[in-house]
């Protein structure tokens, strides 16, 4: 569903109230309380396609900038989450060049 919605949000042929109901489900999925993880696990998953991937990335860059205040101590330690990021957008930026 999620590569679905993605193509039907990038394609110009895709009827409007089609691509705001797509645009819905990913910003639902952005709000869940399972977003960081969703974000991560997407985006260092090599066997999604570079969109995909892309928009764990967009996930984990939301938490952080909207969400950060109401992770757990935990999570919200840049010790714990900086290195993921780093980590996802390292193996993101590798991939995609080749």
């Amino acid at each position: 569903m999620l590569s679905q919605a993605l193509e039907l949000i990038h394609n110009p042929s895709t009827e409007n109230d089609v691509r705001r109901q797509a645009s819905e489900y990913l910003e639902n999925l952005k709000a869940s309380n399972e977003a960081p993880q969703y974000g991560f696990n997407l985006s260092t998953d090599r066997s999604q396609p570079p969109l995909v991937r892309h928009f764990g990335l967009s996930l984990l860059s939301h938490v952080i900038r909207h969400e950060a205040h109401q992770l757990s101590e935990e999570q919200n330690t840049p010790k714990v989450v900086e290195p993921q990021i780093r980590k996802a957008e390292s193996r993101f930026d590798q991939e995609t060049a080749t």
